[in-house]
């Protein structure tokens, strides 16, 4: 691919952007509508005419046709139950393009089933100002058996207790035994492998790094706001160990969605004052002029991605080798080279945008966002 100039909405940091900033849970949820209003102000002697008002509005895509996702044959018969993230584009004509599978558990089997299966929905357009546009869009398929127990079976109840009881007792060649037989059989139901991943985060807590902790804990709360596949308690724990872990590596926007979710969650006074307090300072922290940087690296597929919490971004002290950035935004993607040293600024009316960069494996990096 030759060189590619930034796109035309990217614009240097010297550019100012006028107008309030609006943000929605676009990486979290779906999209929904935004209003901007502007008033003219009119003063005491004049005679008072109705205010003039300026609707800059966004209507999501709306799906209308849904092909069910084949379930794959091999999985189907073994029991296993599985769920894929995507992330996608919605083209003017309503068709899903883009389609990526950001998370998942069971086979790779069950990503490329629900790819396959959501590359031929179609939509309902998004609409900005009447008009209609590409837009980012999120689902998630489930698959799932029906009539299938809900609960975990006696093998897996016996090894989970083993596993945990040695996370316990600090026998740590134990606890690898028992988390290498549940991780390579992996013919799990939705409800096993939730309460597995609890268990792995536990494991990770103890012998692991920080990011398997967090991975271990993503899977186990499964992109869910309420806990559906682990008991009420065990959920509202895992939220809590959660949102420390995405502070700490500064994904700040997950971090919102995190706590908002706790926030739902039947907790003490004393916990939801904290959830205020760091919902304030990250609203603040969003508005203003202030930069911050996390460290992050190209993954075993040779990509990363983030949704971004800022406006605008860019990259330092890259070793290895980035080659690209992918943005999946509200209203618009683009695809562009990536350039050394180079800061960018996305314009308002895109909304909120989801970061991809891809290149070498093992590539490290500092993402600033300001």
């Amino acid at each position: 691919m030759g060189q590619t100039a930034a796109p035309s909405y990217m614009q240097p940091l010297a550019r100012e952007i006028r107008g309030r900033k609006y943000w929605d849970l676009f990486c979290a949820t779906v999209i929904g509508l935004s209003l901007s209003l502007f008033a003219l102000n009119s003063s005491a002697d004049e005679e008072t005419t109705p205010a003039q008002v300026e609707v800059d509005s966004f209507k999501g895509p709306v799906l209308l046709d849904q092909v069910t996702p084949e379930y794959p044959i091999n999985q189907l018969r073994a029991g296993e139950e599985a769920w894929v993230e995507l992330y996608f584009m919605v083209d003017t004509d309503g068709k899903p393009y883009e389609v990526t599978a950001i998370d998942s558990i069971g086979h790779s089997s069950f990503r490329n089933a629900a790819i396959r299966a959501v590359k031929k929905w179609t939509y309902q357009p998004a609409l900005y100002n009447g008009s209609n546009i590409d837009s980012g869009a999120r689902f998630k398929v489930v698959f799932s058996i029906e009539n299938q127990s809900r609960g975990a079976s006696d093998w897996f109840v016996r090894l989970q207790k083993g596993l945990r009881q040695a996370i316990s007792e600090n026998e740590k060649e134990k606890a690898d035994e028992y988390l290498n037989t549940l991780e390579t059989t992996r013919r799990l139901n939705l409800y096993e492998d939730a309460s597995f991943n609890f268990a792995k985060y536990e494991y990770m807590a103890k012998w692991g790094t920080e990011d398997q902790q967090l991975q271990a804990l993503d899977r186990a709360i499964a992109h869910e706001s309420l806990g559906t596949y682990l008991p009420t308690d065990v959920f509202v724990y895992a939220l809590g160990k959660q949102l420390p872990l995405l502070l700490k590596k500064r994904d700040y926007q997950r971090a919102m969605v995190t706590n908002m979710n706790l926030a739902k969650q039947d907790v003490s006074d004393e916990t939801r004052s904290r959830l205020d307090s760091i919902r304030l300072a990250l609203e603040e922290l969003r508005k203003s002029q202030e930069s911050y940087d996390l460290t992050a690296s190209l993954d075993e597929n040779a990509t990363w991605n983030i949704c971004l919490f800022k406006d605008e971004f860019w990259f330092e002290d890259v070793q290895g080798r980035i080659v690209e950035l992918k943005l999946r935004c509200q209203r618009d993607k683009q695809l562009f080279r990536y350039q050394p040293g180079v800061k960018y600024k996305i314009e308002e009316r895109f909304g909120a945008c989801y970061l991809e960069a891809l290149g070498d494996r093992g590539t490290t990096f500092r993402l600033f966002q300001s």
